[in-house]
């Protein structure tokens, strides 16, 4: 059974992300967000959440492109739950 998100009452269908580390990778490869978001399918605003941590969950196929955007393993964006 998927995790609930308490705030809104629906299946999460994402994983949790270090939202300032997606930030700072995409500046340091001198990216902006509309070339991002142009690259994945989703709107400017929507990466910018994404960036923010809003919400806290991003859906998994979705942050592996972004990823392959930005050259790295999307791993690294994880955030690991402690059990």
């Amino acid at each position: 059974m998927p995790e609930i998100n308490k705030t809104v009452g629906r299946p999460r269908i994402g994983v949790e992300i270090d939202a300032p580390l997606l930030r700072k990778v995409r500046k340091e490869r001198g990216l902006k967000q509309i070339e991002v978001a142009a690259y994945i399918g989703y709107t400017p605003a929507r990466v910018t959440q994404f960036e923010a941590g809003t919400p806290f969950d991003v859906p998994l196929d979705t942050l592996k492109k972004i990823a392959e955007f930005l050259e790295v393993d999307h791993e690294i964006f994880l955030v690991e739950k402690l059990k």
